[in-house]
Formats: C-alpha cells, structure tokens, sequence
C-alpha cells in the first residue's frame, strides 16, 4: 500500500459543509485585510494527515474534509527539514561567519529559489543564503491555482525535497528584508539581525495590483499571488456561495475556477474587450470564453466595475453599466506591480521595475536582480518563463561565466480552467506589421504571424504540439510559401510536426513553459537515472502544472532510450559520394586546349589502353556493389556484421564516382553516353544521400529520416536497373566501332 500523503484534500459530506459554513460567519481577516497585517495569524487551512514522519498529532481518519487551527499550518510551515538550517544555524549565518564570497538571495520565489538552486549545485560554488520574507517553506507558486481547485496537496508544492540535495544552501522563511546597508554590504531583516555578503540578488517578486475602487477594503474581498491568500481562497470557498472574479487573466480564470468547486456561482469580469488579453486574439478568446461558460462561469467582458458594494463583507458589485451583481465574495485578479521599494530605498536605480542590464546587474556592480522586480531594456516579464531565464544569467554571471541575457520571446502553452491554449510573440490581430495566417476546425483554432517569411507570433487554441513551431519560431527559421499554405490546410507546418524526436531538440529549447525547463536539463535528469515521466517530474519539476508538455516528456525518454550514436565512417563516405556526384552534374573536366604543355592530363581518357582500364574497372566495381545487396536478401550471405558490409558498399561507390571521373571527365556527352553518365551520377547522389541519411539515424526527425532513406532507396533501384542494359550497347559500341 502506497504511502499517505499529508495534507491530502477528501470530500465533504453535505453536514461538514453546512458546520464549516456555521463556523465562518466569523471568519478572520484574509485578502486585502490580511495583506494589511502580513504577520497576523489566520485561523483556517489543511487538517493535515499524518504520517510516520509527520509532526502532527495522530487523529482517527475522517470520511470528509475538514479545516484546522492555525497551529496546525503553523507546526508545518515552521518544521525545519533534514538538511536545512536549524534555529541556532540560522542565527549564526545572520548574525556572522565568513562573507567573503557568500551571496544573499532576497525573495523565496521562482527566480529567486533557481538562482540560488545553480549557485549551489555549481562545483565549488560559493555559499548561499535565501532570506524569505514568507512564512512557508519555499513553494511551487506556479500551481497555486491547482491548489486552490483542490487538485493536488499542500505537501506537493514543498521544494525544500529538492533542495535539501543542495550543499551549501540555507533557506530561511519569515525574514523579511527592511535595508539594505550597501557601503558595509550587509542586508537588516525585521528583527535587526544583520547578514553580510559578497553579491546580492534581488528576487523581491510582484504584489497584485489593486485598482482604485470603492470597497476593495471589505473583509470578503480576496487578491490571489500567495499562498497567504490561496489560503484565505480555500476558506472562503466552502462558505461563499457567490463569487465575483475581478480580472479576466490567466490568475482570474484560475480562481473562478477554484472557486466553482462547491456549487457557488461564479463570474468573471473584464475590462477589456476580450479574456486573456495579451494572450490571445479575437477569436481564441472567444473560444475560451465559450469552454468557461460550459463550466458553469458567468462571463463579462468590456464591463469595469465601478463599486463593491457592502458594509462589513460584500453584498454585490456594481459596473460601470449600472448593473448590479450579487455576490458575497470577490477576488481581485488584475494584474502586478513589482516590489522595487527595497532597492529604491537603497539608492539603485528604479523605474517600472529594478533596471539591470543583459548581465542582470543593477546600478550597483554587487548587485543583481531577477524576475518579475527586474525591469530589462524597459520590459518586465511578469511570466515565470522569463524569471528562470533570468535566473540561469545571473547565477552564470556570478559563478564567474560569461552569459547576457537578450530578452525573452514568450511563449505559453498552458491550461486554462482546463482548456489548451498557446501563444508566442506577438499576437495583437490590428497590427499591420505582420500578415496572419489562419486554421480553424470545430475543435481547434490556430493563427501563424509571419513577417518577412519568419514567424513573429503565434496563437491556438486546443490540443496543439507546437514543439517544431517553437523551434522555428525561436530560432528564427525561414517560413516557405508552401509551408504556410500546408498550415492552413492541416494546421501544421511541417508534415514531420507530429513526429518531430524532442531529443534532437537543442539544448536550450524550453520543453516545461510553465516551469521553464529546458531540453538539456531534461536529458541530464534523464542520464542521471530518471527513466519515468514522473522521474522527471520530481527532478527538474516538468509537466507538473498543466501537464500539457508530458507527451514532450514521454517523447524525450523513448528518444533517449533508442538514440543511436552517428556513424562517422558511414557518414563520411556517403556524403564524400555525394558531393562528387552532385559536382560532377555541374562540372566537367574539359580536354587540354593547347600541347605546348608538358604535362598532358587528358591523356587518360585519349590512350586508348588507359580508357579501356577505367572503363572496366568501373563496371566491376558496379558489378561488386550490385552484389553487396544479397546481404540482406540471401540467408547464405548473412556472414559479417550487416552495417560493415554497408560501409563496404558506400566504400566501392566512392571509388566508383573517382572511377568515372577518370573514364569520363563528368563529361555527359550526348546520345547513349548522355543517358548512362545521368544514370550512374544520378545513381550515386541517391545512394550518397540514403547512406548519409542513415548514419545520421535519430539526429534526425524520424518521419524525415525515414522519407529520406526511402525516397533515396526507392531511386537507388530505379536507376540501377537500366545500368546493365546502357552499359551493354555502351560496350558493345565502343567495340563495334
């Protein structure tokens, strides 16, 4: 029996439902109230189980879900695992110890907890401390909204299992950062306790936006970006029994979503024309917005609302229309605003964001920034895609490399509220900087932006594997007419799109978009023992938010396992064969124009005894190759290892190719001599391109591979079989007369 997990979410029974409704008519502050007082308490969350490892006190299992004290949560959020610091060790870290080359990461979140992640697992690496001002463990934020839909458990947001294989890593939750001394180098937490380092980074985040609106104040009135506030959401569900979500973005639709689970009526409101506005076009936001009202959620867009209505706790809301919609809880969703007040106050420079530059340093060589506090040639990213990015450059840059970070094209391939959408680059349909090209089916929806024949922008929605499109997009392949025609025909610009081996990716292509994974981590989680989807999950943290990447995932393992090394031999003969075959369609070696020289090279094909020895060796050697392909057929000639008696074959049509240089010059000639010198060059630029082709086996897509190997085989044997017949009447005419 597989172990039980802690804190793990079961059903109500309708009489729990209705007594956890009974005891929230005095529920605590939470939300906009709650980030008033970071530090207060809150009284509900998890009843968690327990396990042998667990702290809490065994309780009798329950049938139902049920809420729990503070203490509880508390007990978990303060319980210090194996391999991280003790009470008495962090003291000692704040309060001392060598700091000639420590390096302080300010901020638990995405950015901030892979910046530190690289630091210490580099060989050699300098000390690292990660000063949290939040009083949990570091935690995925990425699947805050799979929490809030009661999908998966607390415990699987926990990182500190992957990070506890780091060494010299300290994490220290609830200290809160308040100054930073930058002539003593030295940042002053809110008890007072002062930390010394060598390099600093900021990864201060984002707080939500709260839009200036009459009643945000109220006590029922939720902002959603923590695990504070998801908290205050899945206390809140149970009791609300109508939801108005403020926001139409990807954070809003989440929590409408989470918000739904217990019959409660729940509508989104945007102010924008369109949901996911800097996401999607016209129409796929049209679809989404269709799936969502399936759910069961009321969608409003192009309506603001103008108030909240209510004395202590929400009653309605009122838009900007004059209408009126009833409500007893409402969640704000409408965007961030980055945390730059810390390093203001330290006299960095600041603008919308903390500026750095393509090292990701701040006005202060010692300092650095990361994520969505870093503002980046006047662009903040406020994706995790980005912040990751932007974590591997510092780190690199800290470790002593030399690594620039460029800007990030985004590129998204989420879930939202259970629908697959996609989009990349840029997307606005009233630009006329690009032109669009579109598929649509009754299920799907796809839109190629292509400027100067290279994509700019994509958009979709359903199933999509965009794994080539990314690939194209990213690295700024050309688009052919014939491709964007095949789009819009098939919704695919490759024919090889679906078979496209994600091992022959490039090291730096992002497979994970929600987690920022690339294929070269992947292949290294993947060589160190991670043979499972689920392998890499736990490793790296792929595929474990909307899932959408685990056929990548799958793809990756299957590749791995089957990659076949390059034959070089192999490769290297066949494509020695084609080449010359390919030059000899193009170039001839003409006869000697004068005779005052001494040295006379078109004497090999004018000596009659010499052309009668190229012209024989080249059909033996014809002879000899037409029977290497017995191998195969013939179970007599099974003997020897098949892939040498390849090479021998690639072998004899390199000597053949020298062999009809020497009798001919790669003069084609006309008549009969035409036709056999377009036979035999045509001949060995086929088998040159199949040889070539199958010793580069996996490095390429297999539906290509195969195409090529078969097209190139297919024509190998059409030409060789008219061989025999031209070079009959070739000898007998020559004899003759």
């Amino acid at each position: 029996m597989p172990a039980r997990r802690p804190f793990a979410l079961r059903k109500c029974s309708a009489r729990a439902v209705a007594n956890v409704r009974r005891r929230f008519s005095a529920e605590p502050a939470h939300g906009i109230e709650a980030a008033k007082q970071p530090q207060e308490a809150q009284r509900w969350c998890f009843r968690p189980r327990t396990t042998a490892s667990s702290p809490f006190t065994r309780r009798r299992p329950r049938r139902f879900f049920m809420v729990a004290s503070q203490r509880d949560i508390d007990s978990y959020s303060q319980a210090q695992p194996a391999g991280s610091p003790s009470p008495e060790d962090g003291a000692a870290a704040l309060d001392g110890g060598a700091a000639s080359r420590r390096i302080v990461v300010v901020g638990g979140g995405a950015a901030g907890v892979r910046c530190a992640e690289r630091l210490s697992r580099a060989p050699n690496g300098p000390p690292v401390v990660v000063l949290s001002d939040e009083r949990w463990r570091p935690y995925d934020r990425v699947r805050l909204s799979a929490l809030v839909a009661r999908e998966l458990d607390l415990a699987m947001l926990d990182e500190m299992p992957r990070l506890e294989r780091c060494a010299r890593l300290a994490v220290l939750s609830n200290r809160r950062v308040v100054r930073i001394d930058r002539e003593r180098k030295v940042v002053v937490d809110q008890r007072g306790n002062e930390l010394a380092y060598d390099k600093l980074v900021l990864a201060t985040g984002s707080r939500a936006r709260i839009p200036p609106i009459p009643g945000v104040e109220l006590k029922g009135v939720f902002v959603f970006r923590s695990l504070a506030d998801a908290e205050g959401l899945l206390a809140r569900q149970i009791a609300s029994r109508s939801t108005v979500v403020i926001g139409g973005g990807l954070l809003g639709l989440e929590a409408a979503r989470g918000m739904l689970r217990f019959g409660t009526r729940v509508t989104v409101v945007e102010h924008e024309p369109r949901l996911m506005f800097n996401q999607l076009d016209d129409e796929a936001a049209r679809r989404l917005a269709l799936g969502i009202e399936r759910l069961g959620i009321g969608v409003r867009v192009a309506s603001s609302v103008q108030q909240i209505i209510g004395m202590q706790t929400p009653v309605a809301v009122r838009l900007k229309s004059g209408e009126e919609i009833d409500c007893d809880t409402v969640v704000i969703a409408t965007g961030i605003t980055p945390n730059v007040e810390l390093a203001r106050d330290a006299g960095i420079a600041v603008g919308r964001g903390i500026r750095v530059d393509d090292r990701m340093r701040t006005s202060d060589a010692d300092i650095y920034a990361v994520g969505e506090c870093s503002e980046h040639r006047g662009k903040l990213y406020g994706l995790v895609g980005p912040a990751l990015e932007q974590a591997a450059v510092a780190a690199e840059n800290l470790l002593g490399n030399d690594s620039t970070y460029r800007g990030s094209v985004v590129a998204s391939s989420l879930k939202v509220a259970g629908c697959p959408v996609f989009s990349m680059g840029e997307i606005d349909p009233r630009s006329a900087h690009y032109t669009g090209h579109v598929f649509a089916d009754a299920a799907r929806y796809r839109r190629l932006n292509v400027h100067a024949g290279r994509i700019v922008g994509a958009v979709g929605f359903g199933d999509w594997n965009t794994a080539r499109l990314r690939v194209v997009a990213l690295e700024g392949h050309r688009v052919w007419p014939w491709q964007l025609a095949r789009f819009r025909r098939t919704g695919e610009i490759t024919a090889a799109a679906s078979a496209e081996q994600v091992a022959a990716w490039p090291a730096t292509a992002v497979v994970c978009n929600c987690r920022g994974v690339p294929r070269g981590t992947l292949s290294e989680a993947a060589a160190g023992g991670a043979e499972s989807v689920e392998a890499l999950g736990y490793r790296t943290g792929a595929g474990t938010v909307c899932g959408s990447c685990k056929p990548l995932l799958a793809n990756l393992l299957g590749a791995a396992a089957a990659r076949v090394p390059v034959r070089r031999a192999l490769l290297a003969f066949s494509a020695a064969a084609a080449l010359v075959a390919l030059l000899g369609l193009f170039l001839a070696v003409p006869y000697q124009e004068s005779a005052a020289t001494d040295w006379k090279w078109d004497v090999i094909w004018r000596a009659p005894a010499l052309k009668q020895a190229s012209g024989f060796t080249l059909l033996g050697l014809a002879l000899v190759a037409s029977l290497l392909s017995l191998r195969k057929r013939i179970a007599r000639f099974a003997f020897g290892r098949f892939t040498s008696w390849q090479v021998a074959h690639v072998v004899l049509g390199v000597v053949g190719c020298a062999a009809l240089g020497a009798h001919t010059g790669f003069r084609f000639g006309a008549n009969l001599n035409l036709w056999l010198m377009t036979c035999f060059t045509s001949l060995l630029l086929a088998g040159g391109i199949g040889g070539t082709a199958l010793a580069l086996g996996s490095r390429l897509a297999p539906r290509t591979a195969q195409a090529l190997r078969k097209s190139a085989l297919w024509l190998h044997v059409v030409l060789l079989w008219p061989l025999p017949v031209l070079l009959g009447f070739h000898v007998l005419k020559s004899y003759y007369f």
